[in-house]
């Protein structure tokens, strides 16, 4: 299972706002959010305590910032390993 490509070109080390990429950033989020209430019995320790920190920063970021918002590269490689666990997982 390979993460959608993103549709924002980032520069090696660099970041850049999340435009076009701000629905699947949401969806990637929200599905974070019902791992980490374990809305389903084989979600409950899906999720580690840094992700979890990690999801939460990054959505109270995207509700204050919205598409302005800004992710590194190694932001986004940390989401797409999420999103890659939770689809497995059958949160997403």
């Amino acid at each position: 299972l390979s993460s959608p490509k993103r549709k924002q070109k980032i520069s090696s080390g660099g970041s850049a706002p999340v435009d076009d990429d701000a629905k699947r950033l949401d969806t990637i989020l929200q599905a974070a959010e019902q791992a980490r209430d374990g809305l389903l019995p084989a979600w409950e320790d899906l999720l580690t305590a840094w992700e979890i920190d990690f999801t939460n920063d990054m959505r109270d970021r995207f509700t204050t910032y919205g598409n302005r918002m800004y992710v590194s590269e190694k932001q986004w490689a940390i989401l797409d390993r999420l999103e890659t666990k939770m689809h497995r997982a059958g949160v997403l």
